[in-house]
This record gives structure tokens, sequence and C-alpha cells, in this order.
């Protein structure tokens, strides 16, 4: 009984598979790379990892582009965050710490995420609300994303599902898990890399 020849798989065949799936990978890292991100990425399985280890805290801060917006911060490099009245946005801007990532995100019209920064100070009392229990932060410009992420792909994509913000809109402070810091980043053309390291 003649036996069957096993069948080799061609290594051009593997090697042309490879290369286009290297390609797949590389795309993000190369637009990161062009923006001025850090490569290798060194954090991409833990977004926020800060030199010591620890992860660091991601929010969502919101604000009406017509009364500010986000290419303010980054004309001025850093500046104070205040203004936030809301007694539950309060109770989560209270839990920010310097070196915390934030994602800006500008409301209607706009309703899109729009860029990074960084949470510069630990919260203090609002130096324009003298007499009241407000806090503010100081926040630094860090990146703006290379494509803005509408509120409708937010909403559709099933990894934010639980984002607190779709939930609660007019909150102006609200946090982001880990995961959903990644996701935006991804939304917007970038790898899962954090780029204040």
């Amino acid at each position: 009984m003649p036996t069957r020849r096993r069948r080799r798989s061609r290594p051009h065949r593997r090697k042309s598979r490879e290369r286009r799936k290297s390609r797949a990978r590389s795309a993000p890292y190369t637009a990161a790379l062009a923006l001025g991100f850090s490569y290798p990425p060194l954090a991409a399985a833990v977004p926020g990892l800060r030199p010591g280890g620890d992860a660091g805290r991601h929010w969502f801060f919101a604000t009406d582009p017509t009364r500010y917006h986000w290419d303010t911060l980054f004309v001025k490099g850093k500046e104070l965050w205040n203004g936030v009245r809301n007694s539950a946005a309060q109770r989560y801007l209270k839990q920010a710490h310097k070196g915390d990532h934030v994602v800006c995100y500008h409301g209607p019209p706009a309703r899109s995420a729009y860029a990074l920064a960084a949470v510069a100070s630990e919260p203090y009392p609002d130096p324009r609300a003298p007499g009241e229990k407000l806090l503010a932060v100081d926040l630094k410009s860090v990146h703006l994303l290379p494509r803005a992420v509408p509120l409708k792909e937010l909403k559709t994509n099933r990894a934010l599902r639980r984002m607190k913000f779709l939930a609660k809109q007019r909150l102006a402070v609200t946090p982001l898990t880990a995961q959903e810091y990644k996701e935006i980043l991804l939304l917007a053309g970038l790898p899962p890399v954090p780029p204040f390291r």
C-alpha cells in the first residue's frame, strides 16, 4: 500500500505571512514614533505604568469647547483646572494625584476625545472660589490625539460599555480603567503606550 507523502509547508509562504503580520503590528508604532512617543513599547501590557512600577490612575476630563478649548492648555503647557462644581465630579477630583493620566474631551458641539494630559499637582483649594469648598488641580499638556474620537464611537465600542462618563455625561471629571484608557488610545490611532514615563 503506497504511503502518503507529507506536505511540507513552504517556507516562503510562512515568511510572507510573518511579514504581513509584522507590518500590521508596526503601523501604529510608526505613527507613535512620528509623534515622539517612546519605542519599544515597554509598558504596553500595563498602560500608565510609572517608572517605579506603580500603575497610575486614569481620568476623563470633559469641557465645553466654547468656554475652554483644550488647545489653550497646549499653548500654555500647564494650567489650572478648576470650576468643577458638581459634588460627584469633586469627589473624583479629590482622588486625582500628580502624574495621573487624563483623556481630554470636548463636549457639544464637538463631542469627541481630543487630547492627552497629565495631572501636574495634588488637588488643592480652588483659588478662584474663595470661601467655597471646591478643589482644583494643575494640568500639563502631553499630546494632541492624531484623530479625535467621536462620542458615537465611544458609545458603540464594547470595551467601553461600562465607562462612567457614558452613563453621566454632565460630569466634568470621571475615572477610567486602564483597559478603557488603552482602548481610547487605540481608537485614536495610537499604541497602548503611555507617552509620559
